[in-house]
């Protein structure tokens, strides 16, 4: 058989054999491509969960933790003056990572959680995040510094419209998108710890409270929240 006949058989059996289909999550990203590595600032987590505050990442980092990892909830990831950071960490559970991710300042796998509109709205209008009494706080700054659209705005609208566009960026930047409500599922978790690389424990999940950092409740209407959000929860997969 001559050279070019071998050949032209290698090339025919590569054409012929099949591709392997790549294994995708919720997010509609492949879960094989990594994201590409920025240099990591030295002690840096190797993964990041985000979502908006109030959105569930103190239960997720208890979840991570009670299945054997070493995860923070806002240990790296924290605004100035509230404390130094944890380094080694396997990862941290922060809303504050958002704006190092997209500017590409830490590169790593990242989860989206993100919990029903109207459960973080009255949870952040109890907790005064952007009363006009607490503009002053590490967080309040934050969050207006990072999110400028509702500075100003009262703090039920400033509430819903900080819940779209926080979540709307989170989910540019993430491996895949979760919702809270689904992490006690089979399937849920074994995303979540498909794109983190972590073996997220099924038990755990039953004997972590999904109360862990609990905060007080505003009495809000949630047909004014529906109203305001005017459709764009649907895309989270929220529906009045």
């Amino acid at each position: 058989m001559t050279a070019a006949k071998k050949e032209g058989g290698v090339a025919a059996k590569k054409a012929a054999a099949p591709r392997r289909a790549k294994k995708t999550t919720s997010s509609g990203k492949s879960a094989s491509t990594a994201r590409t590595p920025a240099k990591k600032p030295e002690g840096a987590p190797r993964f990041a969960v985000v979502g908006t505050g109030r959105s569930g990442t103190g239960y997720v980092a208890e979840l991570l933790r009670a299945s054997g990892a070493t995860c923070g909830h806002e240990g790296w990831w924290r605004p100035d003056g509230t404390g130094d950071r944890t380094p080694g960490l396997d990862g941290d559970s922060s809303w504050l990572a958002l704006p190092d991710l997209e500017s590409r300042a830490w590169s790593g796998p990242v989860a989206h959680v993100v919990r029903h509109p109207v459960a973080v709205v009255r949870s952040l209008v109890g907790t005064h995040l952007f009363h006009p009494d607490q503009a002053d706080g590490p967080y309040a700054r934050f969050a207006r510094e990072h999110c400028p659209e509702v500075d100003g705005l009262p703090p039920l609208e400033a509430a819903v419209e900080w819940w779209v566009a926080w979540n709307t960026r989170c989910a540019a930047v993430a491996d895949v998108k979760l919702r809270v409500e689904d992490l006690r599922k089979v399937w849920a978790l074994a995303e979540l710890g498909d794109a983190l690389g972590v073996r997220v424990d099924r038990q755990a999940a039953r004997r972590v409270s999904t109360a862990v950092n609990h905060r007080t409740r505003a009495n809000v209407d949630p047909l004014r929240v529906w109203q305001l959000l005017d459709g764009r929860a649907d895309r989270f997969g929220y529906r009045r």
